[in-house]
């Protein structure tokens, strides 16, 4: 068979938009904040296969939030601080990169 290889840029990840692949525009998904302790990035690149919380809840520190499916093996991504989910940018079946931003909490 015949080999093929793709390059793609590590800096950001692109989502086709609503209208598809062909001519619509590029939608770029935003990186977690590394300074701030709320922000909850991808620790590795994956499919999203469970999310356990949603906007508006109040997690523990520690409390499992996502579970990543990344080279078969499912991945837990846990709350790394106490407080209310603010904001979540993923849902089930989304593709993310390292350090896409899943969710924020304050």
């Amino acid at each position: 068979g015949e080999r093929w290889f793709i390059r793609t840029p590590d800096t950001v990840t692109t989502l086709p938009s609503a209208g598809g692949a062909e001519g619509g525009a590029v939608k770029r998904r935003e990186k977690a904040d590394p300074t701030s302790k709320g922000s909850l990035g991808a620790a590795m690149p994956g499919v999203l296969l469970q999310s356990l919380a949603k906007e508006g809840d109040i997690v523990e520190e520690g409390q499992t939030l996502f579970t990543l499916s990344a080279m078969k093996m499912e991945t837990e991504v846990k709350a790394p601080i106490a407080g209310t989910i603010k904001r979540i940018l993923v849902d089930c079946g989304d593709s993310v990169e390292a350090d896409d931003l899943m969710a924020e909490i304050e």
